[in-house]
């Protein structure tokens, strides 16, 4: 972004411009994704959806992406913990309770999780299913009972603490303004290729438009802002007026007025990890030319393979050290 940000009661904030024609945005979408969907046409290979994921990834390192790999790894409870509060939060909102503004996240996702137990695998989703039994899809292995809880409690207090930063960055008991729907999916023309805006709340205004978009997220917020905002105006026909990105290493608010250069920087990561994902489909794995190093490469797949992820991996053990252990230390003395 070129515009300059200011701090106004520790909320981080930057100056509005005019914003760019939704149609326009649509337009950029379409063509950005036409090579894609020609990709997995021709290929018939399984339809691509893209969202703020696949982005931000390219825009840390675009030879990790390429290294990574297709298809859905299965639940764990740091992938599981979002669906779970959300899936929490949406029933307990339904069920129009009137002390439902009392409730605490722990109370909230804990109600849901015992109203899981209790039901038939029919009514759930995926994720719903996998907390019911945990290794459902991710493992053959017969687990004991005690595994299965364990998975179970540490994918609930994941989702408490998730749904905590929603709360803050909503309020609680959020104003009538606030939804916790989604905002929808936006398809290409020709289908194959869809585009996933996955805020975690919105604020409407009178007309009932989206005019505040609020996510919960452990990315940077101005790349995380600029993605959601562009998809948000392409689903919606409609540009909001404002991202407020709760950022859960920091637990700091920071409120994003929209303006042209928010709006292009969501472009043109829109269109960068269009690029990338039409490789992955041609079966390109990796490209040391595109490489980025820093802390993301603790968990890159092609670390070992990667001359400047190999030497920032060696660099960060060598500060760090080995870790003590406190037999060790205690022998020491």
């Amino acid at each position: 972004m070129t515009c300059s940000a200011r701090t106004t009661q520790g909320i981080a904030t930057t100056a509005p411009m005019n914003r760019s024609e939704p149609a326009e945005l649509a337009r950029r979408a379409e063509v950005a994704t036409r090579p894609l969907v020609d990709l997995v046409s021709a290929r018939a290979a399984a339809s691509v959806r893209l969202a703020r994921r696949d982005a931000l990834a390219v825009a840390r390192c675009p030879a990790g992406y390429l290294a990574e790999t297709e298809g859905w790894p299965g639940w764990s409870p740091p992938l599981a913990a979002r669906s779970l509060a959300r899936a929490a939060l949406w029933a307990a909102t339904s069920a129009s309770r009137p002390d439902f503004a009392s409730d605490d996240p722990g109370s909230i996702v804990a109600m849901h999780i015992r109203a899981l137990m209790s039901q038939g695998p029919a009514s759930m989703s995926s994720v719903e299913k996998w907390i019911r039994d945990p290794f459902l899809e991710t493992s053959g292995r017969q687990l004991t009972d005690l595994e299965r809880r364990a998975w179970r409690q540490e994918t609930a207090a994941r989702a408490s603490l998730w749904l905590a930063h929603l709360f803050r960055a909503t309020g609680w008991p959020p104003d009538p303004a606030v939804r916790f729907a989604d905002i929808g999916i936006w398809s290409h023309p020709r289908g194959s290729v869809s585009l996933a805006a996955t805020v975690d709340a919105h604020r409407v205004d009178r007309d009932g438009e989206v005019d505040e978009l609020i996510l919960v997220t452990d990315d940077a917020p101005d790349l995380a802002a600029a993605f959601e905002v562009v998809t948000a105006t392409i689903v919606g026909s409609h540009a909001p007026r404002a991202v407020r990105v709760m950022n859960r290493r920091t637990a700091r608010t920071t409120e994003i007025l929209v303006d042209e250069p928010l709006l292009d920087t969501g472009a043109r990561l829109l269109e960068a990890s269009a690029e990338l994902r039409g490789l992955r489909v041609q079966g390109v794995r990796f490209d040391e030319v595109a490489a980025a190093s820093g802390s993301h490469c603790r968990f890159c797949p092609a670390v070992e393979i990667c001359g400047a992820g190999s030497a920032w991996y060696a660099h960060s053990e060598a500060r760090a050290g080995p870790l003590e252990l406190v037999s060790q230390s205690r022998q020491a003395e």
